[in-house]
């Protein structure tokens, strides 16, 4: 089989017409930061190398690797390693690894490993390994395993393994493995095996084996085994089975009551809850758009003194929770808020008027070293 190395698109373009009803293989070996368009193709494919970048449209196919690039529309197919990005529509597939990020739509698929990242959309399909991350719309899919994650919108589904977690919205559905996690919302469904869990919201429904536990909330159903627990939260809450932690009569709205539940106070009567933020340090993208400057004290001038969400600065228990209201987080932030003047909102989320920002952390809640 013939090979053709092209460095430039006017390389790229000459090769493609003289070869243009021969059956070759073009490896583009380009310098960073290149970016080639590559159409009107046929069934040609195009491997890429180093940091060069390439724009796919037909039936085209490429393999990207290093910190490689790809646009791929059609039936086209892309395989990248390293740091490569790409963007599939109609039936494109992708297989990423390290930390690679895929955008797949209609009925496109995707093998994601290390911390790669999608966004699935139609009836996507997407296998997520280590760290990765994916958001599911439509009827896509999605297997987890390691300490993947997901959110499903619309009647996506999912099967969990190891500790990976997901949100689901909608009326997505879960199967849960191993120790992993699910929040539920909407019509949203899960059965949860091993010692998995999940919180439930909603009109939400769980099924519980092995040592599974759920937190039921608002008008949710969970049916237990023999040897899993439910925790009620509320009295309209329905449950067959399982061992059942009545939880009704706790106020969680109570500052004090918030805090032995979810999180500690210091020496000083500082609560340390967690902000998730963009890469400048914003969060409220959608609402009322705040920075976060590390060091600093912010007020919020539209404070309402209740515990319904808005008219305050939101945080949350665990850098884990605040990413589950902002699943676009770049960073995460540790601030501190005296205890008297917290009021909780739900389990995840407490709001103050003013916070001060102590640090960056990760997701696990470890600090940040900061660069000298």
């Amino acid at each position: 089989m013939n090979q053709i190395i092209v460095t430039n698109q006017a390389e790229w373009d000459a090769a493609i017409e003289r070869h243009r009803n021969d059956y070759v293989s073009i490896y583009v070996d380009a310098p960073a930061g290149v970016v080639l368009r590559i159409d009107e193709t046929g069934s040609s494919r195009a491997v890429l190398r180093g940091s060069s970048r390439a724009v796919l449209w037909g039936s085209s196919s490429a393999e990207l690797r290093d910190s490689s690039r790809a646009v791929l529309r059609g039936s086209s197919r892309a395989v990248l390693w390293g740091s490569s990005s790409a963007e599939l529509r109609d039936s494109s597939s992708a297989e990423l690894w390290g930390s690679s990020r895929a955008v797949l739509w209609g009925s496109s698929s995707a093998v994601l490993r290390g911390s790669s990242r999608a966004v699935l959309r139609g009836s996507s399909r997407a296998v997520l390994w280590g760290s990765s991350s994916a958001e599911l719309r439509d009827s896509s899919s999605a297997e987890l395993w390691g300490s993947s994650s997901a959110v499903l919108r619309g009647s996506s589904r999912a099967v969990l393994w190891g500790s990976s977690s997901a949100v689901l919205r909608g009326s997505s559905s879960a199967e849960l493995r191993d120790s992993s996690s699910a929040e539920l919302w909407g019509s949203s469904s899960a059965v949860l095996r091993g010692s998995s869990s999940a919180e439930l919201w909603g009109s939400s429904s769980a099924e519980l084996w092995g040592f599974s536990t759920a937190h039921a909330h608002d008008r949710s159903t969970v049916k237990g085994g023999t040897y899993t627990a439910v925790f009620i939260h509320c009295a309209r809450v329905t449950v067959d089975g399982g061992v059942i932690i009545d939880l009704t009569s706790i106020n969680q709205l109570d500052p004090a009551t918030w805090v032995e539940l979810h999180a500690d106070v210091d020496d000083d009567g500082m609560v340390h809850p967690f902000k998730a933020v963009d890469g400048d340090l914003y969060a409220g993208h959608a609402y009322y758009l705040t920075q976060y400057p590390i060091g600093e004290t912010i007020t919020d001038p539209r404070w309402r003194d209740d515990n319904a969400c808005g008219g305050g600065l939101h945080v949350s228990p665990t850098p884990r929770h605040a990413r589950d209201h902002y699943w676009e987080a770049e960073r995460f932030l540790e601030v501190v808020v005296p205890l008297a003047d917290i009021r909780p909102i739900d389990e995840t989320k407490i709001k103050a008027e003013s916070l001060t920002i102590l640090r960056e952390v990760d997701i696990d809640g470890n600090p940040i070293e900061v660069a000298k």
